[in-house]
């Protein structure tokens, strides 16, 4: 189990806040596509920077979808 996983079960045990945000489905869908965008980025061997040019964007709002201080929406 990674880290983060086990931190977020052990908190969601005695957080009720922090389980209902865990739980929320919108949250975990931004997880999931927090993971792969960074997953995507380090196969592709790329600095937050270099991908962020590649896609057409700035750096910071890479920086900010990876953190999760701000949500990745579908269109």
């Amino acid at each position: 189990m990674v880290f983060a996983e086990g931190y977020s079960k052990k908190r969601a045990a005695v957080d009720p806040e922090f389980k209902k945000l865990m739980e929320d489905p919108q949250n975990i869908e931004n997880h999931e596509l927090r993971a792969q965008l960074i997953s995507l980025r380090l196969k592709l061997r790329l600095t937050q920077k270099e991908f962020a040019d590649l896609v057409g964007v700035k750096q910071p709002l890479i920086s900010r979808l990876e953190n999760g201080s701000q949500s990745i929406t579908r269109k």
